[in-house]
């Protein structure tokens, strides 16, 4: 659908769109490169792919205005070289993906506007420094010190100490990646996690039967699910770094930061938490401290 009303909204919309197919795009082709180990079968099935690809960007180019389609294509070749020069570059990508699939999804199958999709995800809940300051004071006071807690427990209690294995990776990895955990991952995950996720996965249970209708009616039942949802998915997101310790520390910053959500209504205050805690955690490890250290970002 094109959107209508205010300028700016209207260009943000188009730029999210195109990053959404563009994201889209770069990891179905990516993917489907794969099948060129399979011989000649191989590459006929990337030329489906392929052709389905310019496809879809024609059938955007119709849906959309064509500069949507046009941008979409630009980026999906910036994307690939830059992540030929970068394994972590995808890591970027997927974090524009998170930020614009709640977007995409409310536009195209929801029907909503910019201006409603901005309100949905939490962008318009009262003053914005007041909530990332809350935000940034729970990270620091409450949802830290919980972490240091639990790695201590999972280091004296039960023998497991692998945290070393997200520091590793951030010590030995490009400095704009520690940029990029802090200033542009917390954005994509909690737009997706949270914003999108939390008030909206619970809801999915009603598609499996009547019974779960019934269920979901009961109050809170909802918002429970989506916030265990949306928290185990936060978590399985970290698995790519091999420690026990990250997947636990997922875990309890996911569920806090849904806890976060839900009492402000605002993106804002969980934004600043998780850009915080990274920060932080980013800090620690160059610092070598003997602290946890792990951070957030995929």
């Amino acid at each position: 659908m094109r959107e209508t009303g205010n300028g700016a909204h209207t260009l943000l919309s188009g730029l999210l769109s195109a990053v959404f197919f563009s994201s889209s795009l770069f990891f179905v082709l990516a993917l489907s490169l794969q099948l060129l180990a399979y011989g000649f079968y191989g590459q006929v099935a990337l030329g489906l792919v392929s052709f389905a690809s310019l496809a879809f960007l024609g059938l955007v180019s119709l849906r959309e205005s064509f500069w949507v389609a046009a941008v979409s294509v630009a980026l999906v070749g910036v994307f690939f070289p830059l992540s030929i020069a970068s394994p972590y570059f995808p890591s970027v990508i997927l974090s524009l993906l998170l930020l614009a699939i709640p977007f995409a999804w409310l536009k195209y199958v929801s029907g909503k506007g910019f201006s409603d999709s901005l309100s949905l995800l939490g962008f318009s809940r009262g003053n914005w420094v007041y909530y990332a300051a809350l935000g940034v004071l729970a990270a620091i006071f409450i949802f830290y010190p919980l972490i240091v807690a639990e790695v201590l427990v999972l280091r004296f209690g039960l023998g497991i100490a692998d945290l070393e294995n997200v520091s590793n990776v951030l010590l030995t990895a490009p400095w704009w990646l520690s940029a990029f955990a802090v200033l542009v991952a917390p954005v994509g995950e909690e737009v997706f996690f949270r914003g999108f996720l939390v008030p909206r996965a619970g809801i999915a249970l009603a598609f499996i039967s009547p019974v779960g209708k019934r269920f979901l009616s009961r109050r809170g039942v909802s918002l429970a699910f989506g916030i265990a949802i949306s928290t185990l998915l936060f978590m399985f997101a970290h698995y790519a770094y091999g420690s026990v310790a990250e997947l636990a520390g997922a875990l309890t910053i996911g569920f806090c930061l849904a806890i976060l959500y839900l009492r402000t209504g605002s993106i804002a205050s969980v934004m600043a938490a998780h850009a915080a805690f990274n920060l932080v955690s980013v800090a620690l490890t160059y610092l070598g401290s003997t602290l946890p250290s792990g951070f957030m970002g995929l």
